[in-house]
């Protein structure tokens, strides 16, 4: 066997080796599509900006519920950073903030949100998941996302130093595509 022929082999080696452990790592990646929701308790502080402006910074907590094949189930805790800025001269609200959601086993999963919505209905826009600990280290992904408060609900109706408590609401993940790494088989 000549030089050249050991070293197309050797390099034939390699590259099926190279393909063979991406094509392992692409099999590894499990992508999941959820849906969720969770009851929330917004606190924060409600404060008027302009004549028909008003911003809220706060944070909103609650238990996610998520939705699959198999029913509901409980998915841990949620806590969201909510910024605010809404407008009585067209009723509109935009927003932006970030999640932090830990599982029942201590595994965080992290994503951002910005919103546009209408006063009382709701702020919907893109949520997109960036990372997280454990199984969720590497995760990404993103969906829809609406969270709805009372806090918007009141902004103009009353004075500013009147929401130093907590408002009710909701928040909502929909068609959320989450992509994580599968763990590793192991070789025994």
């Amino acid at each position: 066997m000549n030089h050249i022929t050991r070293h197309k082999g050797l390099q034939c080696l390699v590259i099926a080796l190279v393909i063979g452990g991406m094509a392992s790592a692409a099999a590894r990646a499990e992508e999941r599509t959820m849906t969720a929701f969770s009851p929330i308790t917004t606190t924060g502080q409600l404060l008027q900006t302009g004549s028909n402006l008003a911003s809220f910074a706060g944070i909103a907590t609650g238990i996610m519920i998520v939705e699959s094949d198999r029913g509901l189930a409980n998915a841990g805790n949620v806590s969201c950073t909510i910024n605010l800025e809404m407008s009585s001269a067209d009723d509109g609200t935009n927003g932006v903030g970030r999640c932090s959601v830990i599982g029942s086993e201590g595994n965080r999963l992290y994503g951002a949100y910005t919103c546009t919505g209408i006063l009382g209905f709701g702020c919907k826009g893109e949520f997109t998941i960036d990372g997280g600990t454990g199984e969720f280290a590497d995760a990404k992904g993103s969906g829809e996302f609406l969270i709805r408060s009372l806090v918007a609900e009141t902004a103009f109706s009353i004075t500013p130093t009147e929401l130093n408590g907590a408002a009710d609401g909701i928040a909502m993940w929909q068609g959320i595509k989450l992509t994580v790494e599968a763990p590793a088989p192991v070789n025994n």
